[in-house]
């Protein structure tokens, strides 16, 4: 079983057009100077990150410039959903994280995983898939949220 949500049955209902518009929407919102918007835009959009305009706002958001809690609130978000679109998400942003974010990146998706063993060794798993399928750029974000995640130790 897994130590996550089913992540692709929570969209089922939704069609096609209802998540463009939904998408455009929160670029919308996801652009605000209120980092409280910003944060809320971040945790819709992982819910929507199979768009390529959801994932290129998501790693915006990750490394968001005025504010860590979206930084945070993004990845936690992420994280929570399990699957290799989402940890894509995260290497590819870490690729280009400064120190200050990286440290954060590394809160949000120990956060994410709620203290988890078992979620952090399903997210270790999906890693190394993520290693050995996605580009180069991505794969040095992956190494790096590897060696966050072995950093990390056991979590009890």
């Amino acid at each position: 079983m897994s130590a996550f949500p089913s992540f692709g049955q929570q969209n089922a209902g939704m069609g096609q057009s209802d998540r463009v518009a939904a998408v455009q929407a929160l670029v919308a919102l996801s652009r605000s100077s209120d980092f409280l918007n910003r944060q809320d835009a971040g945790v819709a959009f992982a819910r929507l990150a199979d768009s390529e305009i959801a994932a290129t706002r998501l790693r915006e958001l990750i490394l968001d410039p005025e504010d860590t809690s979206v930084t945070r609130t993004t990845l936690e978000a992420l994280t929570r959903r399990g699957d290799e679109i989402g940890l894509a998400i995260i290497a590819t942003a870490l690729t280009s994280a400064d120190d200050n974010h990286a440290d954060w990146v590394a809160s949000g998706v120990a956060d994410g995983l709620a203290m988890s063993e078992s979620a952090r060794r399903q997210t270790l798993g999906i890693c190394q898939q993520l290693e050995d399928r996605r580009s180069r750029a991505t794969q040095r974000g992956v190494l790096a949220l590897r060696a966050m995640l072995a950093d990390a130790g056991p979590i009890h």
